[in-house]
């Protein structure tokens, strides 16, 4: 046991110290703002953009404590600074909604102008002189002041907002038809619909001019909008409330789980299909359909749309897991690019077998690159808490993390780490600013608090090896696949090191951190690509020497679970090495262990057979 003790204070302390993320760095982390409970009173709505000169521009909607009211707040910091104190913070209004989430902010490059908007709870008059008690209001900022509020249109409607080519905000908007002519008022119920609104030359905003011709449905919940400028494309996903299979498969209540359970009635909302519609006049809407499941709840309405390099459209939405035991167990997240005019989905994260309440996907954001990569982020909540990773506070459970996860084609996903220690509660803003990944979010179950991290992304010449595998959690039996990610310029040449250690406890009262146990062991694979049990680190050969760092990501070894195969051979958990020398690093004397980059990475090996989680 000393021994083993030993070998982990050398790994961690000495040879293998230089742990470097490879994907990510966190570089900075700061709460915003405390969020108020109970769940209605959250700081759901906020924003951010990045200036090309580094300047961070942001804005939030916070409740006020015993109000019905929330204050619009403006701020501002270089990245890499401190946001200002909430005293210095600019109050652009003081009677926002609360039960907005349609609160934007875009940066205008051209004009360094800061173009914002947001649902306010006021007498509001619209273009007719109407007062309402709810309207959307937009107003820019330029060099720190304000101009003045411009009353857009009424209601609380949810709303998105684009730049049109010459810098002029669009909005997309929830609507409810109330005329037929603009004039004679009909009765209710209403029809739905969705309409987009710009700026007139006369000063005003269309009203009823470009209402979307889109299949019909009982309603329309409007969740991403992108203005394609170089196009003049509109893009545009929404649900429909016509998830027609849940209606005949569980007309009242969701079955329970088991007999002892009572029956859950179904998610306020639920019932959503997913469709993405796009128009290059706004006259003409071509539809199609991405999700069918209805499993989509309009109060967790978290998708996202993004173009890729070469302007595909990809989605990434959460939604509910409904099987033969009912909706509601558990959710997962999905993934898909419109490819040839036809939907390809695939479910990249969350329980994959049996009835579970473990939940993935919820406030989920996509970051294209330009070399056809994405950057992911969403919430993950397993079965089994990542303890090791989430470090709660002793005694302490976490409740969920904000998983990163990366892929160079859109398709696949193995690589990934521990965003934040917490459950992500709200939609995730997140943008790229040169070799920074920079994301605001509301978060934590336990305490929710809108926050701010700033990472370190490696660039697309910078030297990475990296390994990891298909999934998280393995059930008994189940094939590890593990994956390689290599990265680089071909006329550098570095030695690779992959070291599996494990098994782990938790240590409970030591934040969550894993500790080794009498069984723990330590194996590297050999050049013969066989795996080695071993003591000494100086004695640890390369997988390969002299690697050329070209481009590579593949799978390239199926090992079994919890099957007396080593290294993954007990129910437990382990942890994976993967080191490789620095750039242009002099060759260590023999016996000597050479300074390494090292990208660290956790799995989890169940000892039952349906515990699998993406």
């Amino acid at each position: 046991m000393l021994i083993i003790r030993n070998l982990f204070i050398l790994l961690l302390g000495l040879g293998l110290n230089q742990v470097s993320y490879a994907e990510l760095t966190q570089l900075d982390f700061e709460i915003i703002a405390d969020s108020e409970e109970s769940f209605n009173r959250r700081i759901y709505s906020y924003d951010f953009d990045v200036t090309p000169t580094g300047q961070l521009v942001a804005v939030y909607s916070r409740p006020v404590p015993n109000e019905d009211r929330a204050q619009i707040i403006y701020m501002s910091k270089p990245v890499g600074g401190d946001w200002p104190a909430e005293a210095d913070r600019l109050v652009l209004e003081e009677f926002g909604s609360i039960a907005s989430i349609s609160t934007w902010l875009i940066f205008d490059a051209q004009t360094s102008t800061s173009h914002i908007s947001y649902i306010v709870k006021r007498d509001f008059v619209d273009e007719n002189s109407t007062t309402h008690t709810h309207g959307l209001v937009y107003q820019t900022l330029k060099d720190s002041l304000a101009s003045d509020k411009n009353n857009i249109s009424s209601g609380a409607f949810h709303t998105r907002m684009q730049l049109g080519a010459q810098g002029s905000p669009i909005f997309i908007r929830e609507y409810e038809i109330f005329t037929n002519d603009g004039i004679t008022f009909l009765d209710p119920p209403f029809a739905k619909a969705l309409r987009i609104q710009v700026h007139q030359p006369d000063g005003q905003w269309t009203n009823r001019e470009h209402i979307l011709n889109l299949p019909p449905a009982e309603d329309y919940r409007i969740s991403n909008f992108l203005y394609e400028a170089d196009t003049g494309r509109y893009h545009i996903t929404y649900g429909d409330k016509n998830a027609v299979f849940l209606g005949n498969t569980y007309p009242t209540v969701n079955p329970p789980v088991t007999a002892d359970k009572s029956p859950v009635f179904f998610p306020p909302g639920s019932g959503h299909q997913l469709w993405y519609a796009y128009s290059d006049d706004m006259q003409n809407w071509h539809s199609s359909i991405i999700d069918p499941s209805g499993n989509i709840s309009e109060n967790e309405f978290w998708s996202d749309l993004e173009l890729n390099s070469e302007g595909v459209p990809y989605i990434a939405n959460f939604r509910y897991k409904t099987d033969a035991q009912g909706i509601q167990q558990g959710s997962t997240n999905i993934i898909g690019s419109f490819t040839n005019n036809i939907w390809q989905t695939q479910t990249v994260a969350g329980k994959t077998t049996g009835a579970s309440a473990s939940r993935a996907g919820m406030g989920t954001k996509l970051i294209a690159t330009a070399n056809g990569g994405f950057h992911a982020i969403w919430d993950s909540s397993p079965d089994k808490p990542i303890d090791a990773e989430v470090i709660p506070a002793p005694g302490e459970t976490a409740g969920g993390i904000g998983m990163y996860r990366y892929s160079p084609d859109g398709q696949h996903w193995a690589v990934r780490r521990v965003l934040f220690p917490f459950s992500i509660e709200g939609q995730i803003r997140a943008k790229l600013y040169q070799d920074k990944l920079l994301v605001m979010v509301l978060g934590d179950a336990r305490d929710s608090r809108l926050v701010f991290g700033e990472f370190r992304v490696p660039g697309p010449a910078e030297s990475l090896f990296e390994v990891s595998s298909d999934k998280m959690f393995y059930g008994m039996g189940e094939d590890i696949q593990l994956h390689v990610r290599l990265q680089g310029d071909s006329a550098v040449q570095n030695d690779i090191y992959l070291v599996v250690t494990g098994p782990y406890n938790v240590d409970t009262n030591n934040a969550g951190a894993l500790v080794p146990v009498t069984t723990t062991k330590w194996w590297y694979l050999g050049a013969d690509i066989q795996w080695h049990e071993f003591t000494d680190l100086n004695t640890l050969p390369p997988v390969v020497a002299n690697l050329a760092m070209n481009d590579l990501y593949t799978y390239f070894m199926s090992l079994k679970a919890n099957a007396d195969i080593p290294p993954f051979d007990k129910p437990s958990r382990y942890r994976v090495y993967s080191g490789m020398t620095l750039d242009g690093q002099p060759k260590p004397p023999a016996g000597t262990l050479p300074q390494l980059k090292i990208h660290a990475y956790d799995l989890h090996v169940c000892n039952q057979p349906n515990c699998g989680e993406l």
